[in-house]
C-alpha cells in the first residue's frame, strides 16, 4: 500500500512538474496566445516623485502592442509597435516592424533602416519584458520625413523601466498609435 501511494505521489509530482513546464513553456512566447486580428497592449510609466527625479531625456513612459495577421492569406505575421515618451522631449517616438520568434519563444522585431531591433520576451503574471542589443535601437519610422515623429535612441542601459510591462487596455496603445500610422499612411499615399 505505502508503495502505491509512492507512486501516485510520484506521478502527482511529475503531472504537476509537467504543467509547470508547459505552463512556463505558454509563457515565453508574448504572441502565441493572439488569434489573427488581435492586438495586445503592455506598458510602463514613471510615477510622479521617479519622474521628479529622472534626468531629462529618461524614458518616462513606453507602450508595447503586439499585432497579428495573415498576409497574402497563409502567412502569419506579428508585429511588433513601439511608443516611447522620453521626459522634456516634445514629441513621442514611434516605430513598428514586424518581429519573428525566436528559439526561446521571445519575439525579435527588427527595424528597417538598420534601427536595430528590440527583443520581447516573457515576464511572468501576463507580462512583458522589453530588450535592446548592445547597439540600442533607433525609435523611428524609416524614411520618414513627418515632423510630428520624435526619435528616440534606446540603449541598454536606458531601459530598466521597461523591465516589467504589464497589460494594459487596448486603447492606451491604439490611441497614440493609431494617430502614427495614419500620418504615416498620408505620407506614403503621397510619396506613391
Amino acid at each position: 500500500m505505502s508503495m502505491k501511494l509512492l507512486l501516485t505521489g510520484a506521478a502527482c509530482a511529475a503531472m504537476s512538474f509537467a504543467t509547470l513546464v508547459s505552463s512556463a513553456a505558454a509563457q515565453s512566447a508574448p504572441a502565441d496566445q493572439l488569434k489573427s486580428g488581435e492586438r495586445a497592449c503592455y506598458g510602463a510609466s514613471l510615477g510622479k516623485a521617479d519622474l521628479a527625479r529622472a534626468p531629462k531625456g529618461a524614458i518616462s513612459e513606453v507602450l508595447v502592442e503586439l499585432h497579428r495577421e495573415l498576409l497574402n492569406g497563409a502567412d502569419d505575421t506579428v508585429w511588433g509597435a513601439l511608443h516611447v515618451r522620453l521626459k522634456g522631449a516634445g514629441k513621442s517616438a514611434f516605430v513598428k516592424d514586424g518581429c519573428q520568434k525566436q528559439q526561446d519563444g521571445s519575439l525579435r522585431c527588427s527595424i528597417a533602416c538598420d534601427g536595430g531591433a528590440f527583443m520581447i520576451s516573457n515576464a511572468g503574471d501576463g507580462a512583458i519584458s522589453l530588450a535592446v542589443g548592445e547597439d540600442g535601437v533607433r525609435v523611428r519610422t524609416c524614411g520618414s520625413s513627418l515632423k510630428q515623429l520624435g526619435t528616440a535612441l534606446l540603449k541598454p542601459a536606458d531601459i530598466a523601466i521597461a523591465s516589467k510591462l504589464t497589460p494594459r487596455p487596448a486603447s492606451q496603445c491604439r490611441q497614440p498609435m493609431a494617430r502614427f500610422e495614419k500620418l504615416l499612411e498620408k505620407e506614403e499615399a503621397g510619396i506613391d
